[in-house]
């Protein structure tokens, strides 16, 4: 039988550091860039290293749908990342597919999480799936993951059984949004 414990997270003194520097940075001092990157890039995959082992320490690798970097790159996907004062500080993916577009990977360092940073990579991953003419916007998440839970919900999406090659289980949560054509004017 396998027990998970759940401790208080405690973020490390660095961490705090940084993000104060950061919550005292003006808007003009604070830069958010937003650009396509590749999934192999090395600070790219360092960030994917990171959820990987968030996500295994949550729920185990047999339960972690983990797609690599390299099969990112190869099958049909656009990453994009999220530079703040030209330091990668998120990432995010979609993948496509005949009838919908899947969001995948989608990560923010912790010293720059509350700067909306995964909205604004959200809504470009959407958009990209727009431009294809793709309206059905898919996803896969972790019941444990809240703060997820909570951000794909206020972003618009609806809890669903499954999609694609996915079988329900005891952790995946699903969740699919419809957006429109007139997504890409806004």
């Amino acid at each position: 039988m396998r027990f998970l414990l759940f401790m208080r997270y405690s973020p490390n003194v660095n961490v705090i550091k940084q993000r104060d520097r950061i919550n005292k940075m003006t808007p003009q001092e604070l830069r958010i860039d937003l650009k396509p990157v590749l999934p192999t890039d090395t600070e790219v995959v360092k960030l994917i290293e990171k959820l990987n082992k968030y996500q295994i320490g949550l729920y185990g690798i047999e339960m972690c749908n983990l797609e690599s970097p390299e099969s990112l790159q190869k099958n049909n996907s656009v990453m994009m990342g999220a530079y703040v004062n030209n330091e990668l500080a998120g990432i995010g993916a979609v993948k496509f597919f005949d009838t919908y577009a899947e969001i995948k990977r989608m990560f923010v360092e912790e010293n720059y999480r509350g700067l909306s940073i995964s909205g604004t990579i959200l809504n470009a991953l959407e958009e990209q799936a727009a431009q294809k003419g793709i309206y059905r916007i898919c996803l896969e998440t972790g019941n444990l993951h809240q703060q997820a839970l909570k951000f794909y919900n206020k972003s618009g999406y609806q809890q669903i059984e499954s999609f694609g090659n996915y079988k329900p289980n005891k952790v995946s949560v699903y969740f699919e949004k419809i957006i429109s054509a007139a997504y890409l004017k806004q």
